[in-house]
């Protein structure tokens, strides 16, 4: 999971975990990017961001989050603030 702030400039952004790029739902539909502005947009203004990554990962194996902004112009900005982790064993390597 990660936790930040959405604003109207927020930019979408794709997740790979081991290379492989993170899907989620939205609706029906499954989609590889993420909208860190679709909540601000609704309400015309900022509010936290949380979204969950993935679930389910093996806490005994290391694995590799990346996080790729997807720029599209000037004035764009993703804030995100935490990578938040959960379950036995699990912790973070720098």
């Amino acid at each position: 999971m990660v936790l930040g702030e959405t604003t109207t400039k927020s930019v979408k952004y794709k997740v790979t975990i081991d290379g492989k790029v993170v899907e989620h739902r939205e609706g029906k539909e499954k989609v590889q990017i993420f909208d860190a502005a679709k909540l601000a947009k609704m309400i015309n203004g900022n509010r936290h961001h949380a979204q969950v990554l993935a679930t389910g990962l093996e806490a005994a194996v290391e694995q590799r989050l990346e996080i790729e902004p997807l720029w599209t112009g000037k004035d764009q900005e993703l804030r995100l603030e935490s990578v938040c982790i959960a379950g036995p064993g699990a912790g973070i390597l720098r």
